[in-house]
């Protein structure tokens, strides 16, 4: 139980990580 809910929040972690990694690209590439 315990490490299916770490895993669960690395994987949110790691999702919002991409998040904002792809929105810098995309701020970079429209001049932000």
């Amino acid at each position: 139980m315990i490490n299916s809910k770490k895993s669960y929040y690395e994987f949110l972690f790691q999702d919002s990580l991409n998040y904002q990694i792809i929105s810098g690209k995309l701020g970079i590439k429209n001049g932000f």
